[in-house]
């Protein structure tokens, strides 16, 4: 049981981390002129 708390943990950290980059790469992408 805590090793599965463990994974959820880490792979709810993973999904937030990710989350976190792709907003960063729209934002930047959107900065740059004709990447849309």
């Amino acid at each position: 049981d805590d090793d599965l708390s463990g994974v959820a943990d880490a792979l709810g950290k993973a999904i937030d981390s990710a989350a976190v980059s792709l907003r960063y790469l729209e934002s930047k992408a959107e900065l740059v002129p004709g990447t849309k």
